[in-house]
């Protein structure tokens, strides 16, 4: 059985593209990514006749993303700065993080990819002017819809669309 590990390293893809589709390669640019987490909200009580509290599964808890950058380009900046326009029916992005599982038993390796689709919520131009540090700029975006691939196997969720898709096939509430 193989055990993939996430390799971080050069040749890992960062691409934000808005919502037509069209990309803003964010390589070199990204120090640090934080990807969402799939939560489910859970009642607990404790109903009439029931020996104690029971946890029921409920709906799915809102998902966010955060990434550090190092850098940007001008390209990139006005990315953002055009999907986050107040009142537009256009404000999603997709950033897509594309790299390489390493097999800890084999090494072998295996594509890893995250894609994340939302909307820009936060985006600090530069934490800090001081001298002598480096500047970052911190992005944060609501993810709406989070997919995962690992070599042959995909995943997909979004849950306003009732979407729970394993290798292309939709299993939600099947």
């Amino acid at each position: 059985m193989a055990v993939y590990e996430y390799v971080p390293g050069e040749d890992t893809e960062f691409k934000i593209m808005d919502y037509v589709g069209n990309p803003a390669d964010a390589k070199g640019m990204v120090k640090e990514i934080t990807l969402p987490e799939i939560m489910r909200t859970v009642d607990t009580d404790s109903r009439i006749g029931e020996a104690g509290e029971q946890q029921r599964l409920l709906g799915f808890e809102a998902m966010e993303a955060a990434m550090t950058l190092g850098g940007i380009s001008e390209e990139l900046d006005l990315l953002i700065k055009q999907t986050m326009a107040p009142g537009g029916g256009s404000n999603s992005i997709t950033v897509q993080v594309t790299g390489k599982a390493r097999d800890r038993y084999s090494n072998t390796n295996a594509t890893i990819k995250y894609t994340l689709k939302g909307e820009v919520k936060k985006y600090a131009f530069h934490s800090s002017l001081t001298p002598n540090e480096k500047a970052e700029m911190e992005l944060q975006m609501t993810v709406w819809g989070f997919g995962h691939e690992l070599g042959a196997n995909s995943f997909y969720f979004e849950p306003q669309a009732r979407k729970w898709e394993i290798n292309g096939v939709n299993v939600w509430g099947s």
